[in-house]
Parts: structure tokens; C-alpha cells; sequence
């Protein structure tokens, strides 16, 4: 009885997979243009500016240990964290360059005045 009944299957199997890959896609887009591509920027940020710090730049690693640069090797830092007191670290481990004001520019101190990356300057008191 049924064995002569066919059954025809939509002709629309091109849209179909367009219908099921497109989701796939999108979400694919937004994940690169919001996550990959930011991180990708942020990580070619970083490597340049670890290739742009020197000797006597004061840095903090990604364990949060403030120190300076006493020697730059090719792959490697030797940090001051004390008075004679040198470690080496790898130079991925050095997060940013520190610095120690609240509004985010490096503060600089000659005799007499205080100057910071920003372009002020104000007097200080020096100490006798």
C-alpha cells in the first residue's frame, strides 16, 4: 500500500545550509572584530613597548613587583628590586612601566621642581 508512495524532499537545501551556517558566521565576526582582533592589538602594543624600554626605566611585572631596569639582555631583564638586590626575569613578565602618580603620567625630580610627562612643573621643597 505505501510502498509506491514516495516522498519528495525540498528542493531548498542551498538555503538551508545558508540558513544554518550564517549564525555560525556572525557569531564568528563578532567574536574577532570584539575579542581576537582587540587582544591581537593590545599584544602588539605590548611587545613594542617592551622592545622600547632601557636601562633605568622603572617597570612593574605581571606579579606586581615594582623595580628597575639594570641590564637588558635579548630575552631578558635584570630587575634592581633593592639596593643590590637583582633578579632576571623574562622579558613577557614585565607588564607595563610604572608609574607612580594618581592621574597616570611618570613623575620626574630634579633639584628644585618636580616634572611630569604631562608638561607641569611646580616647585618642591628641598630637603637640607
Amino acid at each position: 500500500m505505501f510502498a509506491n508512495s514516495a516522498y519528495a524532499a525540498p528542493a531548498t537545501q542551498g538555503m538551508d545550509l545558508l540558513g544554518a551556517v550564517l549564525p555560525f558566521a556572525l557569531v564568528f565576526a563578532v567574536v574577532y572584530f570584539f575579542m581576537l582582533r582587540p587582544q591581537q592589538k593590545r599584544a602588539a602594543a605590548h611587545k613594542q613597548a617592551l622592545s622600547a624600554m632601557k636601562r633605568g626605566d622603572r617597570v612593574v611585572t605581571s606579579s606586581g613587583v615594582v623595580a628597575t631596569i639594570s641590564k637588558v639582555k635579548e630575552s631578558e631583564f635584570v630587575l634592581e628590586i633593592a639596593d643590590d638586590v637583582q633578579i632576571l626575569v623574562v622579558k613577557d613578565a614585565v607588564a607595563a612601566l610604572y608609574s607612580s602618580s594618581s592621574d597616570g603620567a611618570r613623575t620626574e625630580r630634579s633639584e628644585g621642581t618636580e616634572t611630569t610627562t604631562k608638561g607641569r612643573s611646580k616647585a618642591t621643597k628641598s630637603k637640607k
